[in-house]
């Protein structure tokens, strides 16, 4: 279905997904407008006194045709390509102030510092989070290039193409071609860039790891000049053209028109509705925000369920297709941690951690006796011991440092040094205590989450009703929420109470928690440190919710309650059921985990000490099927895999971080 949302605004556009704001850029003047109300606010820049100067928001001018913009929520701001000024600057939000990101002003293809480098007519761009930091990729209109500059550094680098030419050519880095790199969109989880090249008629990818250049869709399926790109679920794209606005699935190489133009602007069904001109759109749960410059419009396109108003796009639904056991356990197996480098899966079991291939179905033993000898003895992964240990998470973006709850206390496995350290807690005490890591205490450590920038570790106390923190900077415990009694209060965290809460998933700066004993899902958000409890729809029968992840490419997230495991999309409130939580299907489900690479969801079965997989096919049509309820019961068990090596100054680095966290200073 086709809306209006807004009269009077055009332009490139960006989503504020968790304030519900959506940004406009046109000629130079930014507008806000809120979601909810469809309120519009211009908060800087001039039709008019167009330029280049930068300042406070009354005084800062830009040239009238400017390009993509991007939305940071690290900073609060906005990233704006300045094309005809040839620069790329920042608006921030909070200060009210604009700054130059790079470039000089003056048209060039100049490599260095962000204050030096040159570009000639940047239009769009993409900001990519990777392990080595913030990555902004600028595709160079002019030049034929695309760019990489380095934030914070600000260092400006040649990562694609080395001149324009209107026979583009594939290859590594430098040595492919490209005509006229446009409209850019990245895909993060499997590394690729997509540059729309319109002059060309082609759609490229560029691999941000190899920076391999290739051709992903060619002018036999393109039929003018395509501008705007955006990624849909695992294996597609949205594509804009002049006359149209279509999907690409890349695994089917197959075009479905989504939109079309006309000579008039109209609204309803998304077969019949017209647009004058597509200028720019950007994607949120299941809603395309459509720019269209012919009448200066803002338009909402929405997937509707009826038999006449189906829209021909793939948002991101799910069809599963079969649910397959991976490892089966006469332990308890609650919580798991995937490295999705090496394909590895981490789990405890028993008095031990074990670990498993992702595409196999065996484990084997990696720290501590799965039967037997218990203990709490830290040591060689063989000499050390757990006591049934609860919780378990990767401390760091190198997966090579497991953090694991036992209890009442944390303790730290570092995968290549080959030795388990606790990091704070003690075994025997009984009392609730925070302040140095080493005199701290715990009741029951449930789940883990961690907080890689700013090395913190958020700890589930799970029978205190509370949330706690360890920092590793300062090597000291705080509590976040909770204060020992068990409760529903809302509010600031120092007010706030939890009730026998069992798992949470922390997504950019907001910890989502399942609060069990209260049957509701809660939101903290981690700047302000307040909690609300979620609204979900009245279909959601959250009867004791005992795990929770999301999935963020779909944008959706996965419950599992007493009754049964929900998919949730957290825009619309649109539910459905997975399966049913009984003997015949999953069981009560006490982790889950999505795998980016495939949309496979992880869950583990504490009841039935089981670790199952539920594969799942991005698809075109919403049709939503059962899972099946047979289960293979047989599991071999093989000899051990090898354990993925690091580099000599990645085992420097966690040398210095593991004596920096777990011994104070003397």
């Amino acid at each position: 279905m086709v809306d209006t949302l807004i009269q009077g605004a055009s332009g490139s556009l960006v989503l504020n997904r968790l304030d519900q704001i959506l940004y406009s850029w046109e000629n130079g003047v930014l507008c806000s407008i809120k979601l909810q109300s469809g309120e519009k606010t211009m908060l800087m820049g001039s039709k008019v006194n167009t330029g280049d100067r930068d300042g406070t928001f009354s005084n800062a001018r830009f040239h009238a045709s400017s390009g993509q913009i991007e939305y940071l929520h690290e900073s609060s701001a906005l990233i704006v390509a300045d094309t005809v000024n040839s620069k790329l600057r920042a608006i921030h939000l909070d200060d009210e102030i604009v700054t130059t990101c790079a470039g000089t002003g003056v048209p060039g293809s100049v490599d260095g510092p962000g204050s030096t480098a040159q570009f000639m007519s940047p239009v769009g761009f993409k900001v990519h989070k990777s392990k080595d930091g913030l990555r902004v990729y600028i595709s160079d209109f002019g030049a034929g290039k695309i760019r990489m500059m380095t934030l914070p550094e600000k260092q400006v680098h040649t990562f694609a193409g080395s001149h324009k030419d209107s026979s583009p050519v594939d290859g590594p880095g430098t040595s492919a071609v490209f005509d006229s790199p446009h409209g850019m969109a990245i895909c993060s989880y499997s590394s690729r860039l997509f540059v729309a090249d319109p002059e060309a008629k082609r759609i490229r990818a560029v691999d941000t790891i190899t920076r391999e250049v290739t051709t992903i869709v060619g002018s036999e399926k393109i039929q003018t000049h395509p501008t705007c790109l955006d990624v849909i679920g695992r294996r597609g794209l949205y594509v804009s053209e002049p006359g149209r606005l279509y999907s690409f699935d890349m695994e089917l190489k197959a075009v479905s028109t989504i939109l079309q133009s006309g000579v008039q602007s109209t609204d309803g069904l998304a077969l019949t509705a017209r647009f004058r001109a597509f200028y720019c759109f950007t994607t949120a749960y299941d809603t395309l925000y459509v720019s269209e410059s012919g009448h200066r419009n803002i338009r909402t396109v929405r997937k509707v369920q009826t038999p006449q108003g189906n829209c021909s796009m793939d948002l991101g639904r799910l069809k599963y297709a079969s649910v397959k056991e991976v490892h089966e356990s006469l332990y308890t197996t609650r919580k798991i941690a995937v490295n999705p480098k090496s394909k590895l899966l981490y789990f405890p079991s028993g008095h031990s951690i074990k670990k498993m291939a992702l595409s196999g179905n065996s484990a084997v033993v990696i720290a501590g006796r799965e039967s037997g000898e218990s203990g709490d003895v830290d040591g060689t992964l063989k000499t050390a011991r757990f006591t049934s240990p609860t919780a378990i998470k990767f401390g760091s973006s190198a997966y090579n440092v497991l953090y694991v709850g036992m209890a009442k206390k944390l303790k730290i496995v570092d995968l290549d040094l080959g030795v388990v350290n606790t990091v704070t807690g003690k075994q025997n005490s009984y009392d609730i205590r925070d302040g140095h890591a080493l005199n701290a205490s715990f009741h029951n450590i449930w789940d883990i989450a961690t907080d890689y920038e700013k090395s913190h570790v958020i700890l589930l106390d799970r029978n205190d009703h509370r949330i706690r923190i360890f920092n590793g900077h300062e090597r000291s415990v705080t509590t976040l929420i909770g204060d020992g009694i068990a409760g529903h209060v809302d509010g600031p965290c120092t007010m706030a109470r939890l009730n026998y809460p069992t798992s949470f998933e922390l997504k950019e700066y907001r910890l989502y928690v399942a609060d069990t004993s209260n049957s509701v899902i809660r939101s903290v958000d981690m700047k302000s440190k307040e909690i609300t409890t979620l609204k979900v729809p009245s279909e959601l029968k959250l009867s004791h919710p005992t795990a929770l992840t999301y999935d963020r490419i779909l944008c959706i997230f996965y419950i599992s309650s007493q009754n049964a495991t929900w998919v949730l999309n957290m825009k619309n409130n649109d539910t459905y059921m997975v399966g049913q939580n009984n003997a015949s299907q999953f069981g009560s489900l006490g982790d889950m985990h999505i795998d980016e690479q495939d949309g496979g969801l992880y869950v583990t079965g504490p009841e039935n000490g089981r670790i199952r997989k539920i594969s799942t096919l991005n698809t075109i049509s919403p049709t939503i099927t059962q899972a099946p309820t047979a289960y293979p019961t047989s599991i071999p068990i093989p000899a051990e895999t090898p354990r993925e090596e690091l580099t000599v100054s990645e085992r420097l680095s966690f040398f210095v971080f593991f004596l920096s966290h777990v011994y104070p200073s003397t």
